[in-house]
């Protein structure tokens, strides 16, 4: 339980001549407390700007730091070493901030200014509109369709690029550290994300045996940061808890502490929830991508974010009736339409006639599913079903019941038949007896 004093409304932080006024609570981490401020525009001082401000204050399980009457921090000696270890990594967080701000494509608050007071730190970040995950969860605000929950694991994933292309982790992805962006249409689902706190960040080009690093939230680190294998961190460790948020998202559930004995696709019901009125197809791609995604072993999981970016597109195009293409399939028809071209031709407007015409194909396949099957997905889901019988012996028992059906229909007919036209000296009529009444027709007959 966090017993952590926040600072009140109407607070005052000092940092030579600005001053911000806290305005409202946003978030809580390990190591930092995340407020809502103002301040007065300098030129015009009726007017406020709005922004973020990061407090340093770890949450102690002992509860040795405390709050003084005026708000400032107090750390018993006992509790330095602490207090140091996260102030430490508060720094080395605002560190990764300022360098990935430039490379962040918007899916990182801007780091405006560090500055200390109340004994402790406090970071200035750029504020927008929208709610902590977390806090919409909790107010019961939840996914109205699996291509919401698709879009916002998506960026979610591409706000991690920047992090793991400079070789660091976040170590913390989880409800409590995503922003949710005000959507820009009035009426549509947040899917826009922020990422916050980057106090755990961890540096792979630094990853010797003693530095530290923070283990995340239980029910979203993965195993490898459980077991304190230093050795197995790697792109995957962040994946593995994106993957813990898509399936709270899809389910409403936090991931099962004990669900090692099951594989993560054994816990979603492909005919409940979101995936309810969802292509087989989707639900197909949605269970490949928790099964990798959630993998105990670090080896069997995505190696990295584009190879999950790339499944996670798929689905998006089967929600959304698009064909997908991988770059693979589109370069190597490129490669096959430039080799059937003769030497020195041009003709460049027909082999984009070309692809434009497979892809307006597999659209309308694509828009035209066939129907979800029960069977279909019992015999996706246990092969065992349907290699249970060889592939020679159902060749010949389709061929005799073939066989059977076609001489069931020849008896029938010819049984039929024979009611018709009745044979036999009793039954026949006599030629003699007709031709006796001078050809008149016999009344036997």
């Amino acid at each position: 339980m966090d017993h952590r004093i926040r600072l009140p409304k109407g607070s005052c932080l000092y940092c030579q001549g600005r001053v911000y006024i806290i305005e409202d609570y946003v978030s809580a981490g390990a190591n930092s407390i995340v407020y809502q401020a103002g301040y007065a525009d300098t030129l015009m001082p009726e007017h406020t700007h709005t922004v973020l401000i990061k407090e340093l204050y770890p949450l102690d399980p002992l509860e040795r730091i405390a709050r003084s009457p005026s708000m400032a921090l107090q750390i018993p000696p006992e509790a330095i070493d602490f207090f140091q270890y996260n102030k430490d990594s508060f720094l080395l967080g605002n560190q990764a901030h300022l360098e990935l701000s430039v490379d962040g494509n918007g899916y990182i608050a801007h780091n405006l200014d560090s500055f200390s007071w109340n004994n402790t730190l406090y970071t200035v970040l750029t504020a927008r509109k929208g709610e902590v995950l977390s806090k919409m969860l909790e107010q019961g605000m939840h996914f109205p369709t699996l291509t919401a929950v698709v879009q916002c694991t998506q960026n979610i994933l591409q706000a991690l690029l920047p992090f793991h292309s400079h070789e660091l982790l976040h170590l913390d992805i989880s409800p409590d550290n995503i922003f949710m962006l005000a959507p820009e249409t009035a009426g549509d689902f947040p899917t826009d994300v922020l990422l916050l706190d980057f106090n755990s960040v961890f540096s792979l080009k630094n990853s010797d045996g003693e530095s530290p690093y923070y283990f995340g939230k239980t029910g979203y680190r993965a195993p490898e940061v459980t077991l304190h294998r230093r050795e197995e961190l790697g792109p995957w460790t962040d994946i593995y808890s994106v993957c813990t948020v898509f399936y709270e998202l899809l389910t409403g559930a936090q991931l099962p502490g004990d669900r090692e004995l099951f594989k993560a696709s054994d816990l979603i019901n492909a005919y409940g929830g979101l995936l309810l009125h969802e292509k087989e197809r989707s639900a197909m791609l949605v269970s490949r991508i928790l099964d990798r995604g959630l993998a105990i072993l670090p080896e069997d999981r995505y190696p990295n974010v584009q190879a999950m970016l790339t499944d996670v597109r798929e689905l998006l195009d089967t929600l959304n009736g698009r064909p997908h293409i991988t770059a693979e399939a589109a370069a190597a028809y490129m490669k096959m339409e430039s080799a059937n071209q003769p030497k020195g031709s041009t003709n460049q407007p027909k082999r984009s006639t070309n692809l434009a015409k497979h892809s307006a194909n597999l659209a309308k396949r694509a828009a035209n599913p066939p129907k979800r099957s029960a069977n279909l997905t019992k015999r996706v889901a246990n092969p065992q079903i349907r290699s249970g019988i060889p592939a020679v012996l159902r060749r010949y028992v389709k061929k005799y019941v073939t066989l059977l059906l076609l001489l069931a229909l020849f008896l029938a007919a010819v049984s039929l038949l024979g009611k018709r036209l009745p044979i036999g000296s009793e039954k026949s009529c006599d030629r003699s007896k007709i031709m006796k009444a001078g050809g008149e027709k016999n009344e036997g007959c």
